[in-house]
């Protein structure tokens, strides 16, 4: 009897035993699940013990499989298919310690993929080949914000970020004021609105300047033909060594005209512009070279000027001669010493009156008596200090320098300093007034386009013969 009862309390403990593992379970998510009809037992806190073991060697617990039902986010991550549920068992160190971006090839998903490389003896071509595929064209450069906030470009960059060329951090406030300021790039700043106004004449086929010229004639009357002169074009070619010459031009521009040869009269600087008188026959051409040499032609210029002189309106009768300044030919005031005038010296008389003011700068209108080489340019720079604007090579007394202008100026022609060699000088041949018998023949040229831009942003006012 002490048998049996021996044999019935070893089936009870063996019962509850078997019990104890049944109601114990884990859930694919690696819950500890219990059944609702019975309540934890030594081996559930058993394997809790064993799960707080391996957290504290910061190891994961390994699983083994039993035959039940997986779901879709196990498939993808796990990638085995087969039914199976996941029972938490005692953590067994690997035999060999895994390498430092080493996995092996059915470890790896299309995540992993990106970040390990599968070992030589296993490679992964199931999952990888279309990666790597596609990855090939990718490429991954430095951005502004890594820039602005790390301080190691990899890439040169263009705009308002590339204006701020400190490291560390940019407020948000800074940013934007940066991209309301206009860029120093020409594409923004006044100086490429000059540029804009002034085509590279050099580069310009034949066709296209005889065209020009053509549009360009303002007077053709009387063998008289007169013409409004562009920026950048050379009269005459003294030294051989301009680019665009109007001589070259005008038997074509006969041809267009038809008449036999065109004669120039007299001659522009290569930067002033305005009006050009040539003569289409031999008597003409005598004619008005006579009216100059005897002062009758009367030609009147328009100037913007840097500075306003302290007489508004006054004469400049000072004589001018040819000197060399660092191997260039370049003119100069040379007052009479005594009784005998220096060689190379000219008489030079010009009068000048304010127009209107604005700032550092003024707008004058030129009246020269005479006709010597920079006549205009040497007596408004050297005589008065109020140099031509753009004028760069009589800007400075002893070298060739870009002009300085007052930060005045540069404001209002949204300028930087460093951009003021792009400014094309300001001197305009606005009329010439030929004597006739009946009536005088006044001939006027328009402003050109880059001129009219200064007046406006400078805020000055055009007499009304010159309104544009």
């Amino acid at each position: 009897m002490a048998v049996a009862a021996a044999a019935a309390v070893s089936a009870r403990v063996a019962a509850q035993r078997q019990s104890d593992v049944d109601v114990v379970r884990l859930t694919k998510f690696g819950h500890v699940r219990l059944d609702s009809d019975n309540v934890a037992t030594e081996q559930v806190q058993r394997d809790a013990e064993i799960g707080r073991e391996n957290l504290v060697r910061g190891s994961e617990p390994t699983f083994v499989k039993s035959e039940e039902s997986a779901n879709y986010i196990e498939e993808c991550f796990f990638r085995e298919y087969k039914p199976s549920t996941w029972i938490a068992r005692e953590y067994t160190p690997p035999s060999k310690p895994l390498q430092a971006g080493k996995v092996s090839a059915p470890d790896l998903n299309i995540v992993d993929s990106q970040y390990f490389q599968p070992s030589p003896a296993e490679p992964d071509t199931k999952y990888t080949k279309d990666f790597a595929a596609s990855s090939q064209s990718v490429t991954f450069e430095g951005n502004e914000i890594d820039s602005q906030y790390f301080g190691t470009p990899q890439r040169e960059t263009s705009g308002p970020v590339q204006a701020r060329k400190e490291t560390g951090p940019v407020s948000a406030r800074d940013y934007l004021r940066k991209l309301k300021e206009p860029a120093e790039s020409s594409e923004t700043y006044g100086s490429h609105k000059y540029t804009a106004f002034l085509p590279e004449l050099t580069k310009l086929p034949t066709e296209v300047i005889i065209s020009m010229l053509k549009k360009s004639i303002i007077y053709n009357q009387g063998g008289i033909i007169a013409l409004s002169k562009p920026y950048g074009m050379v009269t005459t070619d003294v030294d051989g060594k301009s680019g665009c010459v109007l001589t070259d031009y005008l038997p074509a521009l006969a041809q267009r005209l038809g008449v036999d040869k065109l004669r120039t009269v007299h001659r522009l600087d290569r930067d002033t512009t305005g009006v050009l008188l040539l003569a289409s026959n031999e008597e003409t051409a005598r004619s008005l070279s006579q009216m100059l040499e005897a002062r009758c032609l009367r030609k009147e210029y328009l100037a913007i000027t840097r500075g306003v002189p302290e007489l508004k309106e006054g004469t400049i009768d000072i004589p001018i001669g040819v000197s060399v300044l660092l191997g260039r030919q370049r003119m100069k005031l040379r007052p009479v010493q005594g009784s005998t005038p220096a060689a190379k010296t000219f008489r030079a008389i010009t009068h000048y009156k304010v127009l209107d003011c604005s700032g550092s700068a003024c707008l004058m209108r030129l009246h020269p008596e005479t006709g010597i080489r920079h006549q205009l340019r040497v007596h408004l720079s050297q005589a008065i200090n109020c140099p031509v604007l753009g004028d760069h090579k009589y800007s400075h007394e002893g070298r060739f320098a870009p002009q300085k202008l007052g930060q005045d100026l540069l404001t209002r022609l949204e300028l930087k300093q460093a951009k003021v060699r792009n400014v094309p000088m300001h001197l305009h041949a606005s009329s010439v007034t030929i004597p006739a018998a009946s009536a005088d023949v006044v001939i006027r040229a328009p402003l050109p386009n880059f001129f009219v831009y200064t007046v406006r942003k400078l805020r000055l006012k055009l007499p009304a013969n010159n309104q544009k």
